[in-house]
This record gives C-alpha cells, sequence and structure tokens, in this order.
C-alpha cells in the first residue's frame, strides 16, 4: 500500500490516469461507468482533471444512468479519502451537500444532452470550474462557499459580479444545510416518540431528509421540484451519511463527556492549581516579626514557584526597605514566626483550632489527620490508641515545633496541607452544583493512526491556522472550569460597568441646575457649553450660592464616591467641593506622543520606577533643551517637579518627574480612576491643561468610576481573581487558554491599548485611527446605514424572543413611565458608544477626524431635546427595545417552564433562562434583578462589543482596521447560526425559522424600498436597482432572499458595497474597506491627471473630478454628485459600462427561461437609462445565438 507522500505525489503526476487505476492497486478498467463517473464528480477526481486537462475515467457521453446508478455514482463521489477529508476541513452536511448538489446538476443538465445544450451548460468545463472553486474553498464552511462559487461563476460568465445574487447564493446555502439537518432529526425523534426502532427511526430521518433535499433545493433557486431533484437528492444524503460515518472515527478523535470519578479528578485537577495561586497571592500580604518585634513581608513566592531558592527577598513593613536573607536564618536561627495572616488578623494559637476545624469539614479521620501531621513533621510517629471517647487515635499534633518559642514552620505547613484541600473540596462541589461539563478526546483518530505523520501533520497544519482563524475566542477556549469561570468573570466585569455606567447617566439626565441667571435647567444633555462651563466653575466653587445652585450634582457625585469607597477602591480623602480633573483632549494627544518620543521600545519603561534608569535624565534634558519635546510637555515636567519638591521636600529628578506624567497619561487608558484615587494637591498638571466643560468631565469621570468599580467588585484589587486564574491554566500547560483569556481581558480593561506588542507605532497608530474614522464617517453616517438599522431588532432580538414580548413590552415602555424609568436604569442600554459597537473601543484621544466621524453618526438634532436621529440614536433605541423585548421574553419562559404540560417545551424555556442567568424557575423577576440579563440579551442582539464571539484577531488592535464593517457581517451570521442552531435544530422550533423568513421578506422590502427612494430623490433621477419594487407583480423566491440582505447588519453590509460603485462581494470580504479606498483614491488622481492632459484645467476638470471621487464620500454623497455633477461624457461612459454588464445578464436568464427576472431587468434598465433603452434587436434571437457562441467559445477556451 503507497504511502501518504506517494499518494500525494501520484496524484500531481498523474499516475492513476495512465493505466486507469485508482491509488495505484484498483483497476479501474473493469469498473461500471457509474463507478466512474462517481469518481470524476468527487473533488478528487476533478482535483486530477484539472491538474492533467482530462477526466480521470472515460465516460461515454451518452451513458445515461438508470435512477439507481445515479444514487450510486453520487454517493460513491463522497468516499474518495480526499473528498472525506474536504468534508471534515470544509464543516457539515449543509455545506458538502450544496456542493454535490451543484456539481451533479451542473453534469446532468450538460453531460449527456449534446452540443446544444453545451453550449450553455458545458458539463467537462463547468466540472474543471466547480474543481477550482473546490481547490480554493474545502477547507471553508457552506456559506461561504456558496457565495464564491456565486461570485466565480457570474465572473466567467458574465465579467461582472452581482453583489446581491452572492449574497443571496450565500444565504440559500445555509438555509437549505440548516433545513435539512434541523427537520430531518426532528422526522427520527418524532419516529422514536411513536415507538419506532433505532433502524426504523433512522430510515424516516434520511427519508425525510431527501424528500427535504429535493423539494427545498430547486424551491430556493426559483425552480419546481422533478424526479431528478428527488433521485439527485438520495444520492447526496446517502454519500453524506456514509462518509460522515467513516470521517467520524476516520478523522476526528471522538469526545466523551467525563462523569462520576473521571470527572471529579478534572476538577479536583484545575481546583489544585487554582488554590495554589490562591495561596500564593495570600502569602504576600503576611507579615513576620521575630523576638525583637520587627515586622517584614517575605516578597518570594517561597511556597510555589520558587520554594526551591535558598533565599529569601523580604520588605521592612516601616521603612519599606527591601533586603535578603536566607531561608535557614530567617526560619531556623531567628526564628521569625507569622504576625498577621492575609486578612491581618493575628495568627498566634489560633492554628490548632484551625487544623481541627477544617479537618471536621474535610470529614477526616484520627489516622487521616495522624497522617497529615506525620507529613508535617516529615517522619512517621508511633500510632497510639486514644482513651477519650469517640476519638480512635491521638493525632500526635502536640509534637510539632511550638510558636510560643518561637516558630512553628511545621504547623504552618500542616495548616496550607489542609486548605488546599478544603480549597479543592469546596470549588469541585461549587463547579458539580453549576453544572460544569468536561468533555475529552478518546484516543486518537483513524486518520492519524493510518496515516504517516508526516502526512498527517502537514494537514492539520493547513486546517489549523484557517479554522482558528474563523473560529470566536469562545469556540477556542476549551472546558477547563477555570476558563470558565474567567469568562464569567470577564463578563461580569463587563455588565456591571456599562450597568453602573447607565445610572450614572440616568441620574445626568434627571439633574436639575439653575443657572446664574435664575434658569433651571433639567438634564446634563440640555446645558448649552456656555452653560457647561458655569457649572463646571460652580462645581469648583465654595460659595454657598453656587453650592445651592449645583446641589444635584454634587449629590451624584458624592454618591459616587461612597460606592468606590465601599466597593473596596482605595480612594483619596473626600474633599468638599470638588470637580474632577479630566486632560483637555488636545493636551493629552500632545503629552501622549511626546512621551513616546522618549521612551524607547522597551516595556520596563511603560511601568515602574524610571528614577534610576541609565541615561534618562540626560535624554530628558536634552529633548528639552533642543525643543524636541513640545512647549505643553516642557511646562508639564517643569510645574510637576515644582510640585514633587514642594511635597517631597528634596530635590527632584527630570526622570521623576517623567514618570509622574506617563502614569497620568497612561492611566487615562486602563481600568482607573485617578479622581477617586490622588488627592488634589498631588503631582498635578498645570490647571490650563484640564477640560472646564462639565459635559465632557462628568461623563469621562463616570465612565472610569464605574470602570474602577467594576474591576474591583469582579477582578478584584489588581485583578487578583483573574491573573491568579490566568497563572493556574499556564501552570496546568493550558497556555494558549490562559493567553486568549489574558488578551480578552485586556480588550475590556483597555490594557491592550497600551501594549506595544498588539500596537503599531503611535504616529501609524494616529494615521490608522483618522481613516478608521472617515471610513465610520462616511460609510456609516454619510451613508444609509440608519434605514437598515431600523430593521436590526427583527432580525435579532424579535427573532429570539418571538413578537408577543417585543409588542407587550413596547406597549408598556411607551404607556408606563415607571416601568419605562426602570428599563433606563437598570438595562444599561445604550451605554456602549459608537467607536465600540465598530471598532471595538472609544479611543480617549479624540482627533478632528474623530469628531467627524461623531458629528455624521449622531445624525440631525431633534430641537428641545438634546438628542438627534442618526445611526448612533437608532442603535440606542434599538438596545432599549431589546433590554425590554429579553425582559418580556424571560416572563414568558419562567411561564411556559412553570405552566406548560410538554415537557420539551418546558426544557426549551428552561434552557432560555439559564442563558439568561435564571436557574430558580420560581424566582420573581423585576427589571432590577434581571438588569445583567437585559444587558447581555441586548448587547449580543444587538451584535455590540463581545470579544468571546469574534475572532480573536478582529480585536487586536493591530489587525482592528482592517476588520472594520466586516464584523458585522460575521456577528450576524453567527448569532443567526447559533441559535438556529438551538432553536430549529435542537429544539424544533419552527416559529424561529417562520420570523426568520418573515423578518427578511417584510422588512427587507421595506427597507429596500426606502434606500430606493431616497437613493432617487438625492440623484433626482431613477437610479438602476434589480431588486423587487412594491406594487409590481414579479416577486418571486429569490427576492425573499434578496430582501433578506437588506436588513438589519446584513442591510448595513450591503449599503457600504453599494457606495463604493460596483464592488464585487468577494473584494468586500477579502479586502479592507480601507484598502479599498486607497485604492479608490489612487484611480481618482490618475483620471484627474488624464482628464487635466486631456481637457486642461477648467470647471469640467473639477466637475469630473466630483464624479470620480464620490464613492469615497457614501450613499449620500454619491448619489447627490452622480446626479448633479456628472457630465454628459460621464453619463455616456458609464451606460456604455453598465449596459455590457446588464445586458448579457438578460439574455442569460431568457436563455434559462426566467421571463420574470428577464423582463424585471428590461424594465429597470429603461426606466434609468431612457437614453439606451433596450430593444428587441438587443434581446432578439440573433443577441440570443451571439450569447450562446460567446460563452461557447469562452468555455472551449478557458
Amino acid at each position: 500500500m503507497p504511502s501518504s507522500k506517494d499518494y500525494l505525489n501520484m496524484l500531481s503526476s498523474g499516475q492513476s490516469t495512465q493505466d486507469e487505476n485508482i491509488y495505484g492497486f484498483i483497476p479501474g478498467g473493469w469498473l461500471p461507468d457509474w463507478v466512474k463517473q462517481g469518481y470524476n464528480q468527487s473533488i478528487e477526481g476533478m482535483a486530477q482533471q484539472v491538474m492533467q486537462g482530462k477526466p480521470v475515467f472515460k465516460v461515454d457521453q451518452d451513458y445515461d444512468p438508470n435512477m439507481m446508478e445515479d444514487i450510486g455514482a453520487t454517493v460513491i463521489s463522497f468516499l474518495t479519502p480526499t473528498d472525506m477529508a474536504a468534508m471534515f476541513l470544509g464543516g457539515g452536511i449543509g455545506g458538502a451537500a450544496i456542493k454535490k448538489i451543484a456539481v451533479n446538476k451542473i453534469v446532468k443538465a450538460g453531460g449527456r444532452k449534446g452540443l446544444a445544450k453545451g453550449a450553455v451548460n458545458n458539463a467537462f468545463d463547468k466540472v474543471k470550474e466547480q474543481a477550482k472553486i473546490k481547490a480554493v474553498t474545502g477547507t471553508t464552511g457552506l456559506g461561504f462557499y456558496s457565495g464564491l462559487q456565486s461570485s466565480l461563476g457570474q465572473e466567467v460568465n458574465t465579467g461582472d459580479v452581482d453583489v446581491v445574487k452572492t449574497l443571496k447564493d450565500t444565504a440559500i446555502g445555509a438555509t437549505l444545510g440548516g433545513l435539512t439537518g434541523g427537520l430531518g432529526t426532528r422526522a427520527k425523534q418524532i419516529a422514536q416518540a411513536k415507538g419506532l426502532g433505532a433502524k426504523q427511526a433512522f430510515a424516516v430521518e434520511k427519508g425525510s431528509e431527501v424528500g427535504i433535499f429535493g423539494t427545498a433545493g430547486p424551491l430556493l433557486e426559483g425552480e419546481l421540484p422533478s424526479a431528478e431533484s428527488y433521485i439527485h437528492a438520495a444520492g447526496v444524503i446517502g454519500g453524506i451519511t456514509i462518509s460522515r460515518g467513516i470521517a467520524k472515527g476516520l478523522i476526528k478523535p471522538s469526545k466523551k463527556e467525563l462523569k462520576g470519578a473521571e470527572l471529579e479528578n478534572k476538577l479536583a485537577e484545575s481546583a489544585e492549581a487554582l488554590s495554589l495561586e490562591n495561596a500564593r497571592g495570600l502569602r504576600g500580604k503576611e507579615v513576620w516579626t521575630n523576638k525583637k518585634g520587627e515586622e517584614v513581608k517575605i516578597l518570594t513566592d517561597w511556597t510555589s514557584t520558587r520554594r526551591n531558592n535558598t533565599i529569601l527577598e523580604l520588605q521592612n513593613v516601616t521603612t519599606g526597605e527591601k533586603f535578603s536573607k536566607s531561608k535557614k536564618d530567617f526560619f531556623q536561627k531567628e526564628k521569625w514566626f507569622r504576625k498577621t495572616d492575609s486578612a491581618g488578623k493575628s495568627v498566634g494559637l489560633k492554628m490548632r483550632n484551625k487544623f481541627f476545624k477544617m479537618a471536621k469539614e474535610l470529614g477526616m479521620s484520627d489516622l487521616e489527620m495522624k497522617t497529615e501531621v506525620d507529613m508535617a513533621l516529615g517522619k512517621k510517629t508511633k500510632l497510639r490508641k486514644h482513651s477519650k471517647k469517640g476519638r480512635e487515635y491521638h493525632t500526635e499534633y502536640g509534637k510539632l515545633d511550638n510558636v510560643g518559642k518561637g516558630g512553628y514552620e511545621q504547623r504552618r505547613r500542616l495548616n496550607e496541607q489542609l486548605e488546599n484541600k478544603l480549597y479543592v473540596k469546596n470549588k469541585v462541589n461549587e463547579w458539580k452544583s453549576q453544572g460544569v461539563i468536561i468533555k475529552e478526546a478518546s484516543g486518537e483518530s483513524l486518520m492519524k493512526k493510518a496515516l504517516s505523520p508526516e502526512f498527517y501533520n502537514k494537514l492539520m497544519e493547513i486546517k489549523t491556522p484557517i479554522v482558528d482563524f474563523l473560529k470566536t475566542r469562545k469556540a477556542r477556549i476549551g472546558s477547563d472550569p477555570i476558563s470558565k469561570e474567567l469568562m464569567d468573570i470577564t463578563y461580569s466585569m463587563d455588565a456591571g460597568i456599562n450597568l453602573l455606567n447607565s445610572r450614572m447617566f440616568t441620574l445626568y439626565d434627571n439633574a436639575r441646575y439653575t443657572t446664574k441667571d435664575g434658569k433651571v435647567i433639567k438634564g446634563l444633555h440640555n446645558l448649552k457649553k456656555s452653560q457647561r462651563e458655569e457649572l463646571a466653575e460652580s462645581l469648583d466653587s465654595s460659595k454657598p450660592s453656587d453650592i445651592n445652585r449645583v446641589r444635584n450634582y454634587r449629590r451624584i457625585l458624592t454618591a459616587g464616591y461612597n460606592m468606590a469607597k465601599k466597593s473596596g477602591v482605595e480612594v483619596a480623602p473626600f474633599e468638599q467641593n470638588y470637580f474632577p480633573l479630566v486632560i483637555r483632549s488636545k493636551i493629552f494627544r500632545t503629552l501622549r506622543d511626546d512621551l513616546y518620543k522618549i521612551i524607547p521600545k522597551d516595556e520596563r519603561m511603560l511601568g515602574g520606577s524610571l528614577k534610576d534608569v541609565k541615561g534618562l535624565e540626560q535624554r530628558i534634558a536634552s529633548a528639552m533643551k533642543t525643543n524636541e519635546l513640545s512647549k505643553e510637555s516642557i511646562d508639564a515636567l517643569n510645574h510637576i517637579r515644582d510640585l514633587m519638591v514642594k511635597q517631597k521636600k528634596r530635590q527632584v529628578s527630570f526622570s521623576e518627574a517623567f514618570q509622574s506624567m506617563r502614569d497620568e497619561i497612561f492611566s487615562e487608558y486602563v481600568v482607573t480612576n485617578k479622581n477617586l484615587e490622588i488627592a488634589r494637591n498631588k503631582q498635578r498638571l498645570p490647571n490650563e491643561f484640564y477640560e472646564r466643560d462639565a459635559g465632557v468631565v462628568l461623563t469621562d469621570y463616570s465612565s472610569n468610576l464605574a470602570k474602577k468599580i467594576g474591576f474591583i467588585q469582579h477582578a478584584g484589587e489588581k485583578g487578583k481573581k483573574v491573573y491568579d486564574r490566568i497563572n493556574a491554566l499556564h501552570n496546568k500547560g493550558l497556555h494558549e487558554e490562559a493567553n486568549l483569556l489574558r488578551s480578552a481581558f485586556d480588550a475590556y480593561t483597555g490594557k491592550i491599548e497600551i501594549d506595544r506588542k498588539y500596537n503599531w507605532s503611535r504616529k501609524s497608530k494616529n494615521i490608522l485611527n483618522d481613516i478608521v474614522n472617515f471610513q465610520v464617517a462616511t460609510k456609516i453616517g454619510l451613508g444609509l446605514a440608519v434605514i437598515p438599522n431600523f430593521s436590526q431588532v427583527f432580525i435579532s432580538s424579535v427573532l429570539k424572543s418571538g413578537y408577543a414580548p417585543f409588542f407587550r413590552g413596547s406597549y408598556k415602555y411607551l404607556s408606563d413611565k415607571g416601568y419605562r424609568n426602570r428599563i433606563k436604569k437598570y438595562s444599561g442600554a445604550g451605554s456602549l458608544q459608537l467607536h465600540q459597537i465598530i471598532m471595538d473601543y472609544r479611543p480617549k484621544d479624540v482627533s478632528l477626524m474623530s469628531r467627524f466621524a461623531d458629528l455624521t453618526t449622531s445624525g440631525i438634532p431633534i430641537p428641545g431635546t438634546g438628542r438627534s436621529f442618526g445611526f448612533t440614536g437608532i442603535n440606542r433605541v434599538n438596545s432599549i427595545i431589546s433590554a425590554y423585548t429579553g425582559y418580556e421574553a424571560a416572563l414568558k419562559w419562567q411561564n411556559i417552564a412553570k405552566t406548560s404540560k410538554n415537557k420539551a417545551r418546558r426544557n426549551w424555556a428552561m434552557s432560555n433562562l439559564k442563558d439568561m442567568g435564571v436557574t430558580d424557575v420560581n424566582k420573581r423577576l423585576t427589571q432590577k434583578n434581571m438588569a445583567r440579563a437585559m444587558y447581555e440579551f441586548s448587547r449580543d442582539t444587538q451584535l455590540q462589543k463581545n470579544v468571546f464571539l469574534d475572532p480573536v484577531i478582529a480585536n487586536d488592535p493591530k489587525f482592528r482596521p482592517f476588520f472594520l464593517f466586516k464584523r458585522f457581517g460575521y456577528r450576524q451570521a453567527e448569532w443567526i447560526g447559533r441559535e438556529f442552531k438551538k432553536e430549529v435544530i435542537d429544539n424544533k422550533n419552527a416559529a424561529f425559522a417562520l420570523r426568520l423568513a418573515a423578518g427578511g421578506m417584510v422588512g427587507g422590502t421595506i427597507i429596500n424600498g426606502a434606500r430606493r427612494m431616497i437613493g432617487d430623490m438625492l440623484a433626482g433621477r431613477d437610479i438602476y436597482d434589480e431588486q423587487y419594487r412594491v406594487g409590481n407583480d414579479d416577486f418571486g423566491l429569490n427576492d425573499v432572499m434578496d430582501n433578506f440582505q437588506g436588513v438589519g447588519a446584513f442591510g448595513l453590509i450591503s449599503d457600504i458595497v453599494a457606495s463604493e460603485s460596483k464592488w464585487r462581494a468577494l473584494e468586500f470580504a477579502a479586502k479592507p474597506a480601507i484598502i479599498q479606498d486607497a485604492n479608490k483614491a489612487y484611480t481618482t488622481l490618475q483620471k484627474i491627471i488624464k482628464d487635466t492632459e486631456d481637457f486642461g484645467l477648467g470647471f469640467h476638470v473639477g466637475q469630473r473630478a466630483l464624479r470620480n471621487i464620490a464613492p469615497m464620500f457614501g450613499t449620500i454623497p454619491r448619489r447627490f454628485m452622480e446626479g448633479q455633477f456628472e457630465t454628459t461624457g460621464q453619463r455616456k461612459s458609464y451606460v456604455k459600462f453598465r449596459y455590457s454588464k446588464i445586458h448579457p445578464k438578460i439574455l442569460d436568464y431568457m436563455i434559462d427561461g426566467n421571463d420574470r427576472m428577464a423582463q424585471r431587468l428590461i424594465r429597470e434598465w429603461n426606466k434609468s437609462f431612457p437614453e439606451r433603452p433596450i430593444m428587441y434587436d438587443d434581446i432578439g434571437p440573433k443577441a440570443i445565438n451571439r450569447r450562446l457562441e460567446n460563452k461557447y467559445e469562452k468555455r472551449m477556451n478557458p
């Protein structure tokens, strides 16, 4: 049998075709034609056909297989090693089935019908084109494959790509795969419920799948099912079933859910790692003393990672001085002992009581306690019977070292042993009560066993990066309970921060301020800039009249301070009449840029002391002297240095002042609130460096307050809860999981924004940020994205919950003021800013381009409300709608879980409640205790920031600008796919699928119509559009899919694509938006140069330039400029270009017998381009024959 390497060489060398052998040892000459045809139609067969220019097996062109042979050929096409590997790599029953249906349809349509039809659907070249597509997309899923197949096919046939058709074909593929898997499984379950045996239920399942494929496939393509479609479907389902059965064990090792002792051991292993990390952190807080009364802390991790070190690093508690001492001297000679534990409580003689208390909690016997004591002693003691009733043996605890004599190392070690055991026991019980599931691979896959290590590893090298690239962070994180806890901590922190932020903003919305001229104004957002500056002055004033006028705002600031203090934040002393200090954005950028001029590419200088860094003092002095630093930075350093000299009463170096400035700037990036933690009289920048607009300051202060409180409450002081778990994962060898979770946590806290390994240079990052802001301003703010954004809730929140909760919540929100206020107060809806939604972060250093983006996306101001109508406003409304819809859905599911007589329906409802954090179905649900659930439901259904549901690379600051806008489509498809699987496939909820179709069909019709109407109005004429228009009688099944591309996030993408001339679907998917605009700018520049050469400088060159550059600025400017500034020559060129693309499509529709679409294209063309109407001669018999001839020539000469 040939090796894996021989097999690959054989494929490329053509060995099997020369002697018609398969794999070099199965002779092909005696094989029946249906087997040969099946092999030719397989991916492996087509790959060889591409490499050699001819099929592997020669099959008579007139060969007409009967029904069984046709089915058999389809089954055979699934069973080559390459095809089974492609199924594994390409992913899923739906994807593989669509590929095979496409191949069979092409071959059946042209392979045996002769030369006449071969002009349009020649099987030989079509199959060859399929092979090319599959070679490119073998590792991708069904949706991407279908879109790529569609776009490449259009390019070959028409020389152009229709974006809407590409999106439609992608959706068709995904829909067909989902329907088959879900409804087939449901049919099997019904059969089992009626008492049918396993074999009979299996037959029902496969029969249902054949029926669904045979019916839905043609219908989704606008055709009626035929006997041939069911024959093909039978072969497809049969081939998939056999192939998947083999591939399941062939490629992937099976995974089993751990139970009993195996689960217990795995949980204990994780708990042990977490216990050791937790203990290590606690040891560093303990205070040790000696007979002299000296007090120190041990800085060395002496009980864990550095337990074998003979030297201890110590710090004097009184003086802060650090020094070293040997373990032997510390513990044995000088007999240091713990004075206080990590909580600051006296240790003393309580150690004995603690030991016996822990032993009791662990249920230890006398013998087990004695064994632990012997381990602490380091020797085995004599076993002695105990005379006391209820006791069996002496534990020999009294033989341990005596605390009263100054040493107790053995007792400490004994208690730590039991602390660890007790922690592990409690943690395991906690995880078990939460229903933690761990799955592990059982053995190796058959493929790994059968293939050579070299070939198997190469195969995995191809598969792993591609799959990981497409996977979400959550999918790449394993089932270790520590990882699950880390995710929950991060989610809890995110929810806590945004909920508190929302509550603070609600308070500001209701706060009243009395201006100096006596006018009372409610709501911070209703104050003019001059009034906001006056508010800042009044908050900073100690005058009784000013204090009285700002009392509402003072109560909010005082409540925030008290809340922070209660949560454990180490706040500075409380100050009366305090106004927070926030650096002005322009000053901030200047100081930050100067910092990076001094700080080299050495991460050690991003934190820690700089006083003793060699050469830094001279470097700073030189930069100040030569004006390398800005005037602002020089003033800041001098000011900080003078303040520090007064405070410390000694000489202060510029390195120390520079360190203070560094800390001041970096604190703006990460989770902190220096206004809470640093007293006002310490190390401040000059007063003129600080913002005096109370609107800017108070919102910034409150946001940072929420971040700091949320961080301390959920991550612990300095993030200890998080970093302990990350270190525990590293200690278990789970380095990839630890790194994924660390970067996710840093993304939430903002720390990732100053980590050099995740960022470009400061100058490059500034440029990219401005480019990104330009893209947001033009494609979102100056586009028509606000229109499809209206429909987002109908393909997300309402899709998940059903219509009743949406209508019920909407009625209550509009009619009940108390309900409305509670939703606003507790839901956290609308607290995320546009930058977070689109770019995953909100930059502190707001630039001019950022303000442009904010201006355009905010939209049109609504008089008297302080609000505006635009993308940001609609997104806020959608978030609120999603929040109350989620709450009402929870009430609905709770009622079903408590009252439904259908067990499956009860389980479905309880599953949805569990997803919202509700485990007790009898719990009274209020907006307050459902705050986190409402926030997370709104966040995820509205596709807002959730780093666990994005591909990892999309949240990397280096690559984030290049994924701009793409995460909308990714997240929408990922969410719908995930919920479709859960609702339709797992829980057989067909209503979900019906709502999905309704949202696309109705919503898309309305949205597309509105967008078309505005586009026509801006251009001043009809814009060519092939989509269905309300009022016409040519609506078809393909229009359902077309409309679906117009709603929600899909509609936003469609608008961006349409705004850039005729972008191709593949180009948008593969090429970053910023690169596409760069190409557009370059092309426009070339056209301007050429126009200048042709026409000379003048008005017409400028007019033509406006038309050429318009697509860079979004849909609205593009439509307006192409209608108002397009020259006659540009119009003629454009009509000629569009005709060359549309005319072949019309002819192809006519050839295919699709009169409905042919008539629609002719009608729309003649409305949009009356100067060049499509007449009879354009679509008559001669034109059709020329089209057939051209297509045939292309295929004969690819």
